[in-house]
């Protein structure tokens, strides 16, 4: 009986500790994926030409290359600004505007951030000004894991996509929205 007993919590402890090294083996390798992942940065389109603030990678990336999330279609309304929570709402968003037409315009921001509510009223006029462009909002603190995911070390950030491309990622505060509605004027033209 007591030999018997032994043996089996061994053997329990055998299969424990092989479960323990299988997820240890598979973390490692998700995460030299993941590094692997974050080191590729996709050509640019040769159908736009990009900012020269493209290549300041504090103000992010193209999720799709990091964040390999499968898209889901987040809600849109025209003329409104509307949240985003997760990396496969953003990469959804993106998608769309591949095909129905539309450019999509996100503000990245945090709570307690005086140059990211100083462009509030602006961020939502613009969705009212432009009905044919998605507006949307990404809160730093809520979206931590995707904002990282992309490099992103600087709120308030914008980045504009159309036709399915990052068309430009760029500083948001009071002294540059005139340059982000600029680029909102010629994304909403082209």
């Amino acid at each position: 009986g007591r030999l018997a007993r032994r043996a089996r919590l061994m053997t329990t402890t055998r299969q424990m500790l092989r479960a323990l090294l299988f997820i240890t083996a598979l973390s490692w390798c998700q995460s030299m994926l993941l590094s692997s992942a974050r080191s590729f940065s996709p050509a640019p389109s040769a159908a736009r030409t990009l900012s020269p603030r493209m290549s300041d990678p504090k103000f992010g990336t193209d999720p799709r290359a990091m964040l390999p999330d499968p898209p889901v279609m987040p809600y849109w309304k025209p003329g409104f600004v509307t949240g985003l929570r997760s990396t496969g709402e953003l990469i959804g968003a993106i998608e769309a505007t591949k095909t129905d037409g539309t450019f999509l315009a996100v503000k990245f921001w945090r709570d307690g951030c005086k140059a990211c509510g100083a462009t509030v009223e602006a961020f939502e006029q613009a969705a009212r000004d432009h009905p044919k462009g998605r507006f949307h909002l990404i809160n730093f603190g809520e979206c931590k894991d995707l904002c990282r995911g992309i490099g992103l070390k600087v709120v308030p950030t914008g980045h504009l996509y159309a036709s399915g491309e990052l068309v430009d990622a760029m500083a948001l505060g009071p002294s540059k929205w005139s340059d982000f509605a600029a680029k909102v004027e010629e994304v909403a033209k082209s």
